[in-house]
């Protein structure tokens, strides 16, 4: 009896202690969802399942496992351990689920590919390219020039010509360079240390003009201009410098024979043009104003000498010419055409030969 009592009192503390941590319900439950792949171990004098029991804080509800959608963080099937009874083959085996790999899933948008940009070649804007000097120019000094001087010359085969320019202050300077039609020339303006200031300047076609404008000059001292060719050829060109001071003479370019050109004088200006003539032509220069202007014009010979008289013989709005004048020397001539009374004028200039 006292053995009796003894079961009987350890039965009634087992269901107490089973009613306190709730195994009725968690039996019940078991009885509602039957336990995949088995059936729960049942005593028959007490309705006690018998078998792994959850700790009664996190009661497992064994569902089927959500396949996780893609994004979503795989949760697994609660292990539930303590388990007396044979391990269950579960009716539907967590096969391994393994988070499913996101289908090409990026976070934010998928970059769109960047074209690296491939250094496109851009049309640098300086004017034309600086051609490099001929290695073997031959050096040939030329003497010095002044503000307002005119000069004419012939560059032989691979020469570089300088010319010294002297100033006693600071000062800026415009040089001039005016060429035959056939003839391409390079300017190069140094200091008095031979630091270039303006270096291989090539900006005009051959028959155009080099002007360096307003380069400032910032010490006394002999400064140097240097004018070659592109390719080392021979050719003619006249040269002027001017101070900030200086008489506004303007090179314009040069002519050919036949040709005509339309330019526009400002006041306080004179003009030069220049054509390449050969010993025993005959030549007609006319200018003719489109206004009232009173134009005058003077020729000179590739030395710079005044081979014309000063012509001007008509009125103001009147044209003004040299005829059938005689050429005695072969090379680069200038003519000079201006306002008598220094106003401004549009005119017509033309050249032909007879």
């Amino acid at each position: 009896m006292r053995e009796l009592s003894k079961i009987r009192a350890r039965w009634l503390v087992l269901v107490v202690v089973l009613l306190q941590f709730g195994l009725l319900v968690i039996f019940t439950r078991q009885a509602t969802y039957a336990v995949p792949g088995g059936t729960p171990t049942v005593w028959y004098f007490f309705p006690i399942v018998l078998g792994p029991q959850a700790t009664p804080s996190a009661t497992p509800t064994l569902t089927q496992t959500p396949t996780p959608t893609p994004g979503s963080t795989a949760v697994s099937t609660p292990t539930i351990t303590n388990t007396q009874t044979p391990t269950p083959t579960p009716a539907n085996p967590p096969t391994s689920v393994s988070t499913p790999s996101p289908t090409a899933t990026t976070t934010g948008p998928s970059p769109t590919p960047t074209n690296t940009p491939t250094s496109t070649p851009t049309n640098t804007p300086t004017a034309t390219p600086t051609p490099t000097a001929t290695p073997n120019l031959n050096l040939v000094n030329q003497g010095a020039i002044t503000a307002e001087e005119l000069s004419m010359r012939q560059l032989g085969t691979n020469e570089l010509h300088s010319w010294t320019f002297t100033v006693s202050t600071p000062d800026t300077i415009t040089v001039s360079v005016a060429a035959d039609l056939n003839t391409d020339v390079v300017v190069t303006l140094l200091d008095p240390s031979d630091t270039p200031l303006v270096s291989e300047q090539n900006l005009a076609p051959a028959g155009g003009v080099e002007r360096m404008t307003g380069v400032f000059l910032p010490a006394a001292g002999d400064y140097k201009i240097r004018i070659h060719t592109t390719d080392g050829s021979p050719g003619w060109y006249g040269v002027m410098p001017l101070l900030s001071n200086s008489y506004q003479f303007v090179l314009m370019g040069t002519l050919a024979y036949g040709e005509s050109q339309t330019a526009s004088l400002a006041a306080e200006n004179d003009h030069f043009w220049f054509f390449l003539g050969q010993s025993g032509e005959s030549i007609n220069i006319t200018v003719t104003p489109n206004d009232n202007g009173d134009l005058f014009l003077e020729l000179y010979d590739p030395t710079t000498t005044r081979i014309s008289e000063f012509v001007d013989n008509g009125l103001g709005g009147e044209a003004e010419s040299l005829i059938a004048f005689p050429l005695t020397t072969t090379g680069l001539y200038a003519i000079r055409m201006g306002e008598f009374e220094f106003l401004s004028s549009n005119y017509q200039i033309s050249l032909s030969r007879n």
